[in-house]
C-alpha cells in the first residue's frame, strides 16, 4: 500500500471502481496524467474520504486528462472503446458510456490548449471548453487507493482546487451551470470538515482572529486562502475579478442567486451566503 494514499476503495461504487481502473491502466500505458474533477471528485473527497454526506450523489464520472495532442488523447479514448465495454456519446465528444449504465467524461487539457486556458474540439473548433485552472489542479491533486488487488491509485483535485474551477465555470458558462453554484455553496460550508479544521488552531490561527473566531465564517475563509496559494496569478486575477463582481455592494448577486436557488432565499439567509462568499474572496485577495 503506498504510505502517502488513502485507501477508498471499499466506500466507491464498485462500477466506479472499474471505470477508475480501466482509465487509470490504459493512461499508465500511454503516459497520460489524469486527475478525477467535478462532482465525482466532491463524493470522492467529502463523502467517501471524510464522511461527509453530499447533497446529491452523481454516476458520472469526470476526469482531465493532461495530452501532449490531440492524437494522444485519441488513443486513450481508442484503448478504451476496443475493450468494448464502452460506447461513444454521439452528442459529447468528451464522453463515453460503460455498459454499467456510468458516463464518463474525458477533458484534455495542457499542451492541446490553443490559447492557454481553452481547448476546442476537432475538426471544426465549434465545442469550445475551459481548462483554467487545471494545471493548478494537477499539481497539487491527492492521490488515492481505488483498487487493493492488484492496487490502483489515481489522483483528484482537492477541494481548492475544486472551488477555483466551479466559479470558473459558472462564470464562463453562465446561465448554465447553476449547479457549479450550488457545489460551491457545498464547499464552503463543509471546508472545514474535510480534514482542514485543526489547522485553524495552528497554522492558520490567525483567520480565526480576523473572523471573530466563528468556524463558519473562517472556513470560507481558509478556503480561499487556499485557493491563493495553489494557483498561479493569472488564474487569481480571473477568480478575484469574478468573485469582486458578484460581491459588490451594487452587484446582480447572480452567483448568489445561483447559490441559494434551492433553499429558502430569505434576507437573512441571503445575507449569511453572501458573508460566507466575501470571505471566500477576501482569503484570495491579501491573507
Amino acid at each position: 500500500m503506498t504510505g502517502s494514499s488513502r485507501n477508498i476503495s471499499h466506500k466507491l461504487p464498485p462500477e466506479s471502481a472499474e471505470v477508475l481502473c480501466d482509465v487509470a491502466r490504459h493512461a499508465l500505458q500511454l503516459d497520460v496524467p489524469f486527475f478525477v474533477l467535478g462532482a465525482t471528485a466532491r463524493d470522492m473527497i467529502f463523502g467517501a474520504l471524510y464522511d461527509i454526506p453530499v447533497s446529491r450523489a452523481t454516476f458520472d464520472i469526470d476526469l482531465a486528462l493532461r495530452v501532449a495532442d490531440w492524437k494522444q488523447y485519441a488513443s486513450l479514448r481508442t484503448a478504451l472503446l476496443q475493450t468494448q465495454r464502452y460506447t461513444e456519446d454521439h452528442h459529447h465528444q468528451q464522453r463515453l458510456h460503460h455498459d454499467s449504465g456510468t458516463a464518463i467524461d474525458l477533458v484534455p487539457f495542457g499542451p492541446v490548449e490553443a490559447p492557454a486556458g481553452v481547448i476546442a474540439w476537432p475538426p471544426g473548433n465549434d465545442v469550445v471548453m475551459s481548462t483554467s485552472g487545471f494545471e493548478e489542479a494537477l499539481a497539487s491533486s491527492i492521490e488515492v487507493i481505488i483498487a487493493e488487488e492488484p492496487e490502483r491509485t489515481v489522483k483528484v483535485c482537492t477541494p481548492a482546487a475544486l472551488a477555483a474551477m466551479k466559479i470558473i465555470a459558472w462564470h464562463d458558462n453562465y446561465p448554465a451551470r447553476t449547479k457549479d453554484a450550488q457545489d460551491l455553496l457545498f464547499l464552503m460550508k463543509e471546508y472545514l470538515h474535510a480534514g482542514n479544521q485543526e489547522r485553524l488552531y495552528d497554522t492558520a490561527a490567525d483567520i480565526l482572529s480576523v473572523t471573530g473566531f466563528s468556524l463558519e465564517v473562517a472556513g470560507p475563509r481558509l478556503l480561499g486562502r487556499d485557493i491563493r496559494r495553489m494557483v498561479q496569478a493569472e488564474t487569481r486575477e480571473k477568480l478575484l475579478a469574478i468573485l469582486t463582481t458578484e460581491t459588490a455592494d451594487d452587484s446582480q448577486f447572480r452567483l448568489l442567486s445561483d447559490m441559494t436557488r434551492t433553499t429558502l432565499r430569505d434576507d437573512a439567509r441571503l445575507e449569511e451566503v453572501l458573508l460566507l462568499l466575501r470571505q471566500v474572496k477576501a482569503g484570495l485577495s491579501s491573507d
